[in-house]
């Protein structure tokens, strides 16, 4: 595993930066963290790392909180190959797979596809994982396309029918109506190049649906920094996850890098009401909240989308 140093932000390339945060890849605290963070999921080796330095810089431009020392190219695909190994990856995903995620991508696409008002929709998922999303828009009989970097998971992609296109997005054929990147440009070195992938598959009007983990209160992690804490504590260090979540936005860097390459924001209408479920049980609250979670949740994220950093976007070009 071997670092290279980031000389400008990669959201706006300014040069300019300040150092806010540094720790040694060799302090117990951070070799406990590899493990037991990258433990479960592959098969990491720590100790490779013990001379270099984990350094958060932020931009003096935009914002950008961002790792200066990131994998290089052969270091990134043995970290999503060797650290994070399918087969350990797969078991977690398995055992935690959540249903009911089936039922909020139904709602996503539905509301596409009442926005467009159109047929034969063109779908790409760049980093589709197990391309739920994907198999979910083939049942609706969208055209379906994506990238994914782990082979197992395009093999079976491709038995469901989704048309495989390489990471460089090489990709001659007709512009795509809906672009999905889904926890993505977190992970990249270069975001303002998947960008640019991004918008040469678009068109006028097509629609763009990113998340990334939102890290508007990565100062408040970093004064409170406890590198034992799962990502799922308040103030987790998941916010900058060494090497991987190498890049950290808050809301502003977020929009701000979408509107550089002609996309801005837009809001999409749920295509789902409130059903009341009759039943006798005491718990009928708990059933009304369970079968309707979805529409409630869409409710409220309307409610918290001036700082989000998850949204859909349209490319006016």
């Amino acid at each position: 595993m071997k670092l290279q140093t980031r000389e400008k932000c990669p959201v706006c390339y300014h040069t300019g930066q300040k150092e806010i945060y540094r720790k040694s890849y060799g302090s117990p605290e951070l070799q406990g963290y590899l493990t037991a963070f990258y433990g479960i999921q592959g098969y990491p080796e720590p100790q490779q790392l013990g001379e270099e330095d984990f350094v958060l810089l932020e931009c003096c431009d935009c914002g950008l909180v961002y790792q200066a020392n990131v994998p290089d190219t052969q270091s990134l695909e043995e970290l999503y190959t060797k650290w994070i190994s399918y087969d350990k990856v797969q078991e977690v995903h398995l055992k935690n797979r959540n249903p009911g995620k089936q039922d909020g991508n139904y709602v996503m696409l539905r509301s596409i596809m009442a926005h467009l008002q159109k047929s034969n929709i063109r779908i790409f998922d760049f980093g589709f994982g197990y391309a739920e999303l994907l198999k979910m828009a083939v049942l609706l009989n969208f055209e379906a396309f994506g990238s994914e970097l782990n082979p197992q998971q395009v093999e079976l992609a491709r038995k469901w029918g989704i048309h495989v296109v390489d990471n460089n997005l090489e990709y001659q054929g007709e512009p795509m109506n809906v672009i999905f990147c889904e926890q993505t440009l977190e992970h990249v070195v270069e975001p303002r190049k998947v960008m640019e992938k991004l918008r040469r598959l678009s068109k006028r009007g097509t629609l763009l649906h990113v998340s990334v983990p939102n890290c508007g209160h990565v100062y408040e992690v970093i004064r409170d920094c406890d590198w034992t804490r799962t990502k799922e504590e308040k103030n987790s260090v998941n916010c900058f996850a060494p090497l991987e979540h190498i890049n950290s936005f808050s809301h502003r860097q977020f929009v701000r890098l979408m509107q550089d390459f002609g996309f801005n924001p837009i809001h999409l209408k749920h295509q789902v009401k409130l059903k009341w479920i009759k039943t006798d049980s005491k718990n009928q609250w708990k059933s009304f909240i369970r079968e309707n979670i979805n529409f409630l949740r869409s409710k409220i994220i309307k409610r918290r989308s001036s700082k989000s950093t998850s949204g859909f976007f349209i490319y006016e070009g």
